[in-house]
């Protein structure tokens, strides 16, 4: 079985004797710290020869080549839009932030100077807790990430005003975030807080735009990823509610009949294909 691909990698750039090329195709962020050298960065019919000290930021999504010379030494962090999510500032920080994240970023001359020196010391910290994975490691990653993510906003020079977010962007973020943090079971207010709008304003774009409240969206996103799980996995019902962040099974067992009106091993019994157990349990046998 394959493992699930990290959510962060973090690679040094040392182009000594050839040029090497870095290729992204949307599935990650990438910030490149160049500190000799030069580059090329190619987006469609787009090019833009940078020369080090540089600064480089690509969000998820961007289609996009990052040539290296000869001689270009730097580092360079991917990071998927999971490990982003969960490092996000919470609260009037985390507008700003996003929208700086959203687009491509060059920082070129004095302000790369200024940035590179912090972010390497926090690529450093990162690069030592993935080597190490010692007890708290994915914390300590998260909230390195956060800062990372803190400093390049600063890099851009941005000028602190109240954000004006259209309700179809409002409602995106809303959306994203509930698949991020779907098992921490956050309130409606806490998504808002996290988007800085208003509960009452996040209430109605929200269902403006799906035709229900986010509280209803939270709980069929829940329940959608209850009955996946019931149905495809060979999970006991009290593994499927810890797996989906329910501390109580008997709690579970409570929210799953008051959206269902039967209990979720009951909801297996009946809608589960006749010898899915029994075809879950010979895949494992197959195991070598």
């Amino acid at each position: 079985m394959m493992g699930e691909a990290p959510s962060i990698q973090a690679d040094r750039i040392d182009s000594t004797l050839t040029a090497i090329e870095f290729a992204l195709r949307g599935r990650r962020a990438g910030l490149f710290m160049l500190d000799a050298g030069a580059a090329r960065l190619i987006e469609d019919d787009n090019e833009i020869d940078l020369d080090a000290p540089c600064l480089v930021w690509l969000p998820v999504g961007a289609l996009a080549r990052l040539g290296m010379s000869a001689g270009t030494r730097g580092v360079s962090l991917r990071l998927t839009e999971t490990i982003i999510g969960r490092a996000m500032s919470t609260g009037v920080l985390s507008g700003h932030i996003r929208q700086t994240i959203g687009a491509r970023l060059v920082v070129l001359d004095t302000a790369a100077k200024k940035s590179i020196p912090r972010l390497r010391g926090l690529f450093d910290e990162i690069e030592a807790e993935l080597s190490d994975n010692a007890p708290g490691s994915d914390t300590a990653v998260q909230m390195l990430v956060s800062l990372i993510l803190i400093h390049t906003w600063r890099s851009a020079a941005p000028k602190i005003e109240k954000p004006v977010l259209l309700p179809s962007r409002i409602v995106q973020d809303f959306l994203g975030l509930v698949e991020l943090q779907l098992t921490q079971h956050w309130t409606v207010g806490q998504y808002a807080q996290a988007l800085n709008v208003t509960r009452d304003r996040l209430n109605a774009v929200v269902r403006r735009a799906i035709g229900r409240t986010p509280h209803a969206h939270i709980q069929a996103r829940l329940m959608d990823e209850t009955k996946t799980l019931l149905l495809q996995s060979d999970l006991q019902v009290a593994e499927v509610a810890y797996r989906l962040g329910f501390s109580d099974a008997a709690y579970f067992n409570r929210f799953f009949q008051r959206h269902e009106d039967v209990s979720p091993g009951k909801y297996r019994r009946v809608h589960r294909p006749t010898g899915a157990e029994e075809d879950v349990r010979a895949s494992y046998a197959a195991w070598p």
